[in-house]
């Protein structure tokens, strides 16, 4: 699977870092290649990586129902403002579970990015164009 043996690449030229001691994380800097929808960005290192950003859930682009196709592309559209291609950011993957595959959904990685300090998921939730919490 391409996004573990970009985890395994990450880990052997990374460190983890603990943010709280029972919380290690990886946090490397990066640049945001592509806006994927309003909950996926692919960034890039030496290579891309697409990351699922946690706490931040939007209507799926491809969605069948009309308007739910419309509100992901709102949301993909805001992100887009928030991180544009080629901006500088920095991504934050929590290792969390006891697997690397545990930090790795749908081809995935787990994680977050911010640009100039500011997470790109708060910024979604806070603008209305997702939630924190699946909705169920």
């Amino acid at each position: 699977m391409r996004s573990a043996r970009f985890l395994a690449c990450l880990l052997a030229i990374c460190w983890p870092v603990a943010a709280e001691p029972e919380q290690p994380v990886i946090v490397v800097p990066c640049t945001v290649a592509e806006v994927y929808d309003g909950d996926t960005v692919t960034v890039r290192l030496t290579l891309d990586a697409r990351i699922r950003l946690l706490d931040c859930w939007v209507p799926e682009v491809k969605a069948a129902d009309k308007a739910e196709k419309l509100k992901g592309i709102a949301s993909r559209d805001h992100l887009r403002t928030l991180a544009p291609t080629d901006s500088e950011a920095l991504l934050t993957i929590p290792l969390t579970g006891d697997r690397l595959d545990d930090v790795i959904t749908m081809g995935r990685v787990l994680g977050r990015v911010s640009i100039g300090g500011k997470d790109l998921s708060a910024q979604q939730v806070e603008s209305g164009f997702a939630t924190k919490e699946k909705l169920k």
